[in-house]
């Protein structure tokens, strides 16, 4: 009889822990501090994080052409060539990803950051076209410690209150803006 008693109370421990490790792991914001490689490995612990600093989201508003939509901005000025901060999302294959998602990154190889869920501020970084006509911000892949990332650098001097915008390429663009 004891036995069957320590073993429906273990079974509720466990239940309760993955409740708990479900809470915390899967219902916290989805900001990421760095890539996840996580998935290429086959595995599914996603590391939380706080904001950027010197930027914030902001839901946009008319006259703005994309007025509804979320964009970045800067809440201090950056430099030329400052390091605003790393595109951060799950590192997958090319083959296991959603070509319709509009927050795909080619990183190297057939390797993809993909920010549609897990990423950071980052991922609402709007292309410059029909709002201005150049970007003050452009995508470098770099490695740091061996891992290829996409750091967003300034172009230019950015002060507070402007909104940061980037050149997504003509893929992308031909994809999804010229034919809207």
């Amino acid at each position: 009889m004891t036995d069957i008693i320590y073993i429906i109370i273990n079974s509720i421990s466990i239940i309760i822990l993955f409740f708990i490790l479900y809470l915390f792991f899967i219902q916290n914001d989805t900001y990421l501090d760095t890539n996840n490689w996580l998935m290429i490995l086959n595995k599914g612990k996603y590391e939380k994080k706080g904001s950027i600093n010197g930027i914030e989201v902001r839901v946009l508003e008319p006259p703005h052409i994309l007025a509804g939509q979320k964009g970045v901005f800067a809440t201090k000025n950056f430099k030329k060539c400052d390091v605003i901060g790393e595109y951060t999302g799950i590192v997958k294959k090319d083959q296991d990803v959603n070509i319709n998602n509009l927050y795909l990154f080619y990183l190297v190889d057939d390797l993809i950051v993909d920010g549609e869920v897990y990423s950071n501020e980052l991922k609402y970084v709007n292309s410059h076209l029909n709002i201005n006509n150049k970007p003050n911000l452009q995508s470098s892949v770099c490695y740091i410690n061996k891992e290829p990332k996409v750091l967003y650098v300034c172009l230019e001097d950015i002060n507070i209150g402007e909104e940061l915008l980037i050149d997504y390429g003509e893929e992308y663009n031909t994809a999804h803006l010229y034919s809207s």
